[in-house]
């Protein structure tokens, strides 16, 4: 079933039969590759694959690791998990420590990225969310929903609330060339796409399923996203197991696990114009596969670089993208107001539907009436001792 789907997806592209793959696949590599691509049967794929040969090999080879599936917590599907399971319910003494905290420097920081925030403050947050980074987020499955904190209803107070739990775990990191490190996520132009410059954030796109670490090569451990108005229509939250994608891929499609390992090109989009290398898939020394994903803005960075993507690599990104299409994969969720979804952001894939905004799309929101779809998200570069630099991957700077 899953095989048709993805033979069904290819169709839907209306992609043009590849060609062979490398000479160095095996002969059963090979027939598994022509049935998922051309939707043959097992019995004509492998004659056509007893005759497929050709002395090309994937461009910008690396150190290569073994192609072998993980058997981890962080592999899941929408057989194993439902939105209600990633929900996690905090006491009412850390309700009421966020929510006096919280109230007690609302009128000094009318910014949030000049919030200061005092851990001695917050002892029993402090204890209770390093307990769920590590049993749900370094470990466990990688993610998790949190609730609203009670009584604090506004725009800023749930604003100051994610950035105390953001500082309580680390260091929050800036996201763009303006050196913000709470950035709001909304529509600014309904008129401008990702195709055209816009940056996903500032969209009203779905799809692109993705991790944030494709514009910083320093990655970090931890991405939170907390809903501070739902969208008037769609909006819908898509969130899909790295490793169960990993999985899939290395049992039915082991050469583009390998192709996935070897260089691709990313932009410093909204940091500078410069542009890096990087594998878009790597291990952390764990064994656990990470991922740096957003093609939209790996397109963007090989075609303004003139040194357009190989058919192997076009070819892989096609099968991560089809995969993360099946809705065996994805677990979806319409975030309620004020609840976070915390992550370990190269080991889950996500993304949303796309929306539709009851008033018209700004530049600047309007926080004081509130109608249109904004969410608030930060990266954390965690200083627990055991996960600082878990998720490291190598990458080199290029220049423009």
């Amino acid at each position: 079933g899953q095989l048709a789907s993805l033979a069904a997806c290819f169709s839907r592209r209306r992609l043009r039969p590849p060609p062979p793959p490398p000479r160095a696949l095996s002969l059963s590599s090979l027939a598994n590759f022509t049935m998922l691509r051309l939707g043959l049967s097992a019995a004509r794929a492998a004659r056509l694959a007893s005759t497929a040969a050709s002395p090309a090999a994937t461009a910008g080879a690396q150190q290569k690791f073994p192609v072998k599936k993980v058997d981890t917590s962080k592999s899941w599907n929408s057989s194993s998990v439902t939105a209600d399971d990633l929900r996690v319910q905090l006491p009412e003494n850390v309700h009421k420590e966020l929510h006096d905290y919280v109230r007690s420097i609302l009128r000094q920081t009318p910014d949030v990225d000049k919030a200061v925030i005092d851990r001695s403050k917050l002892p029993q947050a402090h204890a209770l969310f390093r307990e769920i980074e590590h049993n749900n987020i370094m470990h466990g499955r990688g993610l998790v929903l949190l609730p609203k904190i009670d009584g604090l209803d506004t725009v800023h107070e749930m604003r100051l609330a994610l950035y105390a739990l953001t500082s309580l775990m680390g260091e929050p990191l800036v996201q763009n060339a303006e050196g913000q490190k709470s950035i709001l996520v909304y529509d600014r132009d309904s008129s401008r796409k990702m195709a055209d410059g816009q940056r996903y954030h500032q969209s009203r796109e779905g799809g692109q399923l993705h991790t944030d670490n494709v514009n910083d090569p320093n990655v970090w451990e931890s991405m939170l996203l907390t809903c501070l108005q739902p969208a008037y229509v769609g909006g819908e939250s898509i969130l899909v197991s790295v490793a169960a994608v990993h999985n899939h891929m290395v049992e039915h499609m082991p050469d583009a696990i390998e192709c996935l390992q070897h260089d691709f090109l990313f932009e410093f989009r909204g940091f500078s114009e410069k542009f890096y290398s990087a594998p878009m898939l790597y291990y952390n020394p764990l064994g656990e596969p990470c991922f740096r994903y957003l093609r939209s803005y790996m397109e963007s960075a090989h075609q303004r670089l003139n040194r357009p993507m190989t058919v192997e690599q076009k070819r892989a990104l096609d099968l991560v993208d089809c995969l993360g299409e099946l809705s065996n994969f994805q677990v979806r969720a319409q975030f309620e107001k004020g609840e976070t979804l915390w992550c370990n952001d190269v080991q889950v894939l996500h993304g949303r539907t796309s929306f539709i905004d009851q008033g018209a799309s700004a530049q600047v929101y309007d926080v004081q009436n509130p109608v249109n779809r904004l969410y608030q998200r930060t990266w954390i570069k965690t200083d627990h001792p055991e996960f600082s630099g878990l998720n490291r991957s190598r990458f080199d700077v290029l220049d423009a």
